[in-house]
């Protein structure tokens, strides 16, 4: 309950994890099974970071919950779906229309031999974990030491995340700053 108004509420820690649920529900919707599967590899270690600054046991067990959870989540789409194997037919089967779309995209601009030489596009995301999951189905896509990799998909992935809010001057907080900087200067 809620101290200045006694109505019932959610702890703002319960609240985080709510969101990590929800944003496995977007990236289903919005990328399809392949995208919602890395998603739930980030969500996995987002949880178990949680876990380990957990400050009470009550807590720390509803994050052990949700972290089962996500592992049962990732092993149907291991064993039902056959989606922990990183080929271009499994990227494309189990992805949406618009990941498909823009795949073709993507291969269709840079493998054409009218494009530019040094041709370079930035890819704008709602979500922070869409760009994440992008990143890594571009890189899976193009990836030589993949049999069955598209020919000839010269992109070379990165990914750039900003913050909705400010975060304390924090070691994560500066990795990121660093991390961001190196992407834009790459580019």
């Amino acid at each position: 309950y809620n101290p200045r108004t006694l109505k019932p509420t959610i702890p703002s820690s319960i609240k985080s994890i709510t969101l990590l649920y929800k944003d496995i529900q977007y990236q289903i919707a919005e990328m399809g099974s392949y995208g919602a599967y890395l998603t739930l590899l980030s969500v996995l270690i987002q949880l178990e970071l949680l876990k380990r600054a957990s400050s009470s046991e009550k807590y720390r067990c509803i994050v052990k919950n949700a972290i089962t959870n996500i592992e049962r989540f990732i092993q149907i789409m291991k064993t039902e779906l056959n989606i922990n194997v990183k080929s271009t037919a499994t990227i494309r089967e189990h992805s949406s229309h618009k990941v498909q779309k823009m795949i073709d995209y993507l291969q269709n601009a840079f493998t054409n031999s009218d494009r530019e030489k040094d041709m370079q596009c930035l890819i704008f995301c709602k979500r922070r974990s869409t760009a994440k999951a992008l990143y890594h189905i571009i890189k899976y896509y193009g990836d030589y030491s993949i049999k069955e990799c598209v020919q000839n998909f010269p992109i070379k992935p990165d990914f750039v995340v900003g913050l909705n809010k400010d975060l304390p001057s924090d070691i994560e907080n500066i990795i990121s700053q660093s991390f961001n900087r190196n992407a834009i200067e790459k580019f």
